[in-house]
C-alpha cells in the first residue's frame, strides 16, 4: 500500500500542517477515493494532562490551556488576558479540525482511519486522575466529537509501556485510539491486551523537566518499533481495498513522530 508520510521532522515546512497550502493538499489527498486509510497523530501539547497536574515549582507554572468544568466549557481553549486564544491553541485547534476532516473524507469514500492521542483525565473520563477534574483531551474537541458520532467510531485505551523492553526506563503512558468500526477486530487484537502489568512505582514520571530543561514527556513522543509494527498491521489489514494511505503525523518543533 503506497503511503503519503506527512512529518515535520522529515519534510520541514513542506509538511507543516499549519500551512494553508499543505492543509489543502492533505484534504485533497484524503478526499481522493484511492485513499483507503488515514493514520493521524498530531501534537497534543495543549491537551496534555501534565498541564492540569497540581504541584509546586515548575508544575505551578504549567497552566491548563483548556478546561471543562461545570458551567465553564472551554474545551476549545482558555482565552488570555486580551480575550483571545493563545496562538498555540488556535494552531492546535486547526490541526485537530484538519485531521477530523481528513478522516471523515476517507471514511466517506469507504476507507478507514486511526487517530492516536493522549486520553482525557477529567471527570467522566474512562481513566480520570484525581486533581485533574477539569482536564479535556483532544477527543473532546468539537470536530473530533462530530467525527466519532457521524462515523460510529470505536475507542480503545492501552499502555505504551507494554510496547517497550524496559519498564524502569519508560513511563506507563496511557494512550487512546479513535478508529472506524471496520478496524475493530484488528485493533482489538493488536492493542487491547496492552494493559500495564508492571509493579507499582516502577515507571519514571512524565511530569516536570529533564536535566536538559525539556519537558520529560517530550522524550516519549516517538513510538517504539513494536508500536509502529502494530499500527502497520492495522493499516494493512485486508478489509481495505487496494489503494493508498495518508499518514498525517505532524511533529511539533523538537518532537519527532515515527
Amino acid at each position: 500500500m503506497p503511503v503519503v508520510h506527512v512529518d515535520l521532522k522529515r519534510g520541514g515546512y513542506a509538511h507543516d500542517l499549519h500551512s494553508a497550502p499543505v492543509a489543502a493538499r492533505i484534504r485533497a489527498i484524503a478526499g481522493d477515493p484511492r485513499c483507503r486509510r488515514v493514520l493521524g497523530s498530531i501534537p497534543c501539547t495543549t491537551w496534555s494532562p501534565a498541564r492540569s497536574a497540581p504541584g509546586e515549582g515548575w508544575l505551578s507554572h504549567s497552566k491548563p490551556m483548556r478546561r471543562c468544568s461545570l458551567g465553564d466549557d472551554r474545551r476549545t481553549g482558555v482565552p488570555g488576558p486580551d480575550g483571545k486564544l493563545p496562538e498555540a491553541v488556535e494552531k492546535a485547534n486547526a490541526c485537530a479540525d484538519l485531521l477530523a476532516d481528513a478522516c471523515a473524507s476517507c471514511f466517506g469514500n469507504g476507507g478507514d482511519y486511526i487517530i492516536e492521542t493522549t486520553p482525557s483525565r477529567g471527570r467522566g473520563a474512562a481513566y480520570p486522575i484525581r486533581g485533574r477534574e477539569d482536564h479535556v483531551g483532544m477527543l473532546d474537541h468539537p470536530s473530533m466529537v462530530k467525527l466519532a458520532g457521524t462515523t460510529g467510531a470505536h475507542v480503545l485505551h492501552f499502555d505504551q509501556c507494554m510496547t517497550r523492553d524496559d519498564p524502569e526506563l519508560c513511563p506507563e503512558k496511557k494512550t487512546v485510539l479513535l478508529y472506524s468500526p471496520r478496524l475493530a477486530a484488528v485493533i482489538t487484537r493488536e492493542f487491547a491486551p496492552l494493559m500495564c502489568n508492571h509493579s507499582a512505582g516502577v515507571h519514571p514520571s512524565m511530569l516536570g523537566l529533564s536535566s536538559g530543561g525539556e519537558a520529560r514527556s517530550s522524550q516519549w513522543e516517538q513510538y517504539s518499533s513494536n508500536m509502529n509494527a502494530r499500527l502497520a498491521r492495522c493499516l494493512g489489514h485486508e478489509s481495505a481495498p487496494a489503494g493508498g494511505a495518508v499518514g498525517a503525523r505532524a511533529a511539533a518543533a523538537g518532537a519527532e513522530r515515527a
